[in-house]
């Protein structure tokens, strides 16, 4: 009858047969087709008496022949059949090996650290990822004990994965904490699942270790974070609370007294406007102040200042009032508004804000000491302001409004930042215009100097050019000026220098450039005039600076004459240079003709004709 431990026996015997090859089995069956024949004589001899065991043997009778020949084929039936089942166990062998191949690179190239120990805590087996994240080699983990590699809380303890699944338990899986060999920490999802034999006993674990570390950093942060978070929360509930309770009280009373609350909406609403009101200002404060600093020019200044002041204040009126070179007097520069009740100049005595150096309100100082500058009106109420820079007052800011008895805080003080703004744009633009004449203008006569000429010639020749035009040149020299600074010294030479700079600035037009060339040496650069006019022009310079007479040390200084070249683009050169050299050609004729004459340039004479030394 066919059991469980028959089963076994032939299990046993087809490993055994398995091991051998396909002539050795043939062999086999061979032996034990003669053991077979040999027995066979034997029974008929020994038992049943039928004649020797030799012609037993060889007996040549039917019956005994078939007999043979039977049992030859259930014998190589036999065979083909053990051949068949032996193939079939080598091609189940080759397929266990390619599986457990492949379950060994699974093994290894698992994503997760995984380990086999035994019931010893012997490690067995360990894959790549479980090296990387001990830091370990495998000559420091195979054969290890497993404590010894990745310690945990749970080692020696009924949690150890060895324990429980002993225990009859078929997997595990919790998060722990595990230590490195070099003592630092890591998380994990540890899950454990026997390891088995082909036998179904338990012969070891393996272990799945998941590395959670960072999302365990997370999580703590989180719980730090939520943790945090309660504590505010809990804070703020007390909090909110505690102003609910108030709220409550409030609203009782608010109920009883609903008048006092309407008009703290109607205040609250007040203030929101005032609000947006300061951030409107504050963006228009914002924008002039850039603008401002992009100013080059005064008048561009003023302009720019009245529409922003129109936009900040614009049911009031003002002005913006700066001292003349003199100091002496206050103009208006800028305006805004209508009906200004202030005058156009006025004295800085006329002001009480300038006279104390601070702002002044006729509606919160005495009424009776009211701003000269002021025309008188009842309803009037006025804010003056010093414009004042790095310790210097530039001017005035004069606000005025007729609606408002007194100006509110925010008002003011709207007033005194846009005064601040104003008196640094000033100041700025003041300070870049000294600059800007410090690089193009001569200290002792303020005309532009040597630098500036050269560039603007070189300019106003190459718009000629385009536009067809002419350009004069006119190169003055002051006769025996040598003799002059001999005879009265050098502060007088000075002086007439000034005088002679002066003489200049009042008698050429708007658009001509008089520069100072270098000594007693000056030039006037006539754009756009005709040759009949460039001539007059240089003549009348001439004739005119004999009526230049400065005192000097209480005596008048003795009249000076001029000599004078004359040259015009295009008709002696093309280029600025050649312009001045032909001027200055032209200059030293009318010195060599006898001086105090002027002396148009020639061609001709611009190439042949050498000045004296």
């Amino acid at each position: 009858m066919y059991n469980k431990k028959k089963d076994n026996h032939i299990k046993r015997f087809l490993q055994k047969m398995k091991c051998l090859k396909n002539q050795e089995v043939i062999k086999i069956g061979i032996v034990m087709l003669l053991i077979l024949w040999l027995l066979e004589s034997a029974i008929h001899v020994f038992i049943f008496n039928e004649g020797s065991f030799i012609s037993n043997l060889f007996s040549l009778d039917l019956h005994e022949i078939w007999m043979r020949l039977l049992i030859l084929v259930i014998f190589i039936a036999f065979i083909c059949y053990t051949g068949k089942i032996i193939s079939k166990l080598k091609n189940a062998e080759t397929e266990s090996k390619e599986i457990q191949s492949e379950l060994l690179q699974i093994f290894n190239t698992a994503a997760d650290a995984m380990r086999i120990i035994d019931k010893e805590f012997n490690v067995i087996r360990a894959n790549d990822t479980f090296m990387a994240l001990t830091g370990l080699t495998k000559n420091e983990v195979i054969g290890k004990k497993c404590y010894e590699t990745l310690s945990g809380s749970a080692c020696h303890t009924p949690l150890c994965p060895v324990y429980q699944i002993s225990s009859g338990k078929q997997r595990i899986e919790y998060d722990i904490e595990k230590k490195k060999k070099d003592g630092s920490s890591i998380y994990c999802i540890l899950t454990a699942t026997p390891f088995l034999n082909t036998s179904g006993n338990l012969i070891g674990i393996v272990e799945d270790f998941r590395d959670i570390t960072e999302r365990k950093k997370v999580e703590e942060e989180l719980i730090k974070t939520r943790n945090e978070l309660e504590i505010k929360i809990e804070e703020k509930t007390k909090s909110l609370k505690e102003a609910n309770e108030r709220l409550e009280i409030e609203i009782s009373e608010g109920e009883r007294a609903s008048g006092q609350m309407h008009q703290l909406n109607e205040k609250l609403k007040l203030q929101l406007e005032e609000i947006e009101k300061r951030n409107q200002e504050i963006a228009f404060l914002g924008e002039m102040s850039t603008m401002l600093q992009s100013c080059l020019e005064f008048n561009e200044t003023f302009k720019i200042i009245s529409k922003y002041a129109e936009k900040l204040f614009p049911a009031d009126s003002g002005a913006i009032y700066l001292y003349s070179n003199s100091r002496n007097i206050l103009e208006e520069m800028s305006a805004w508004g209508k009906n200004i009740y202030s005058e156009n100049v006025f004295s800085p005595h006329d002001c009480w804000a300038l006279r104390r150096g601070q702002i002044y309100a006729n509606k919160e100082q005495f009424t009776e000491f009211n701003c000269k500058h002021v025309i008188q009106n009842d309803s009037l109420n006025y804010l003056c302001i010093p414009l004042m820079a790095q310790g210097e007052t530039l001017g005035l800011f004069y606000f005025q409004n007729l609606e408002e008895e007194l100006l509110s805080s925010s008002k003011k003080m709207l007033l005194n930042t846009f005064s601040e703004h104003i008196a640094m744009a000033l100041s700025n633009l003041r300070l870049r215009e000294v600059l800007r004449n410090q690089a193009i203008r001569d200290p002792l006569t303020g005309l532009f100097n040597r630098r500036y000429m050269e560039e603007t010639l070189e300019r106003e020749i190459s718009r000629a050019s385009r536009q067809k035009l002419i350009v004069g040149v006119i190169m003055i020299d002051i006769d025996h000026f040598k003799l002059f600074n001999d005879t009265y010294g050098h502060k007088a030479g000075d002086i007439m220098l000034k005088e002679v700079g002066r003489f200049l600035q009042t008698n050429v037009r708007k658009e001509d450039i008089a520069c100072r060339f270098g000594g007693e040496e000056f030039i006037v650069i006539m754009i756009g005039a005709s040759r009949e006019i460039i001539y007059q022009r240089a003549e009348f310079l001439r004739k005119n600076a004999k009526n230049i007479n400065p005192e000097y040390e209480g005596s008048v200084l003795k009249n000076i004459t001029l000599s004078i070249g004359v040259a015009i683009y295009p008709d002696h050169g093309e280029t600025g240079e050649s312009i001045i050299r032909a001027a200055d050609i032209a200059l030293y004729k009318s010195k060599h003709d006898g001086r105090d004459r002027v002396t148009i340039a020639h061609a001709e004479e611009t190439d042949i004709f050498n000045p004296p030394e």
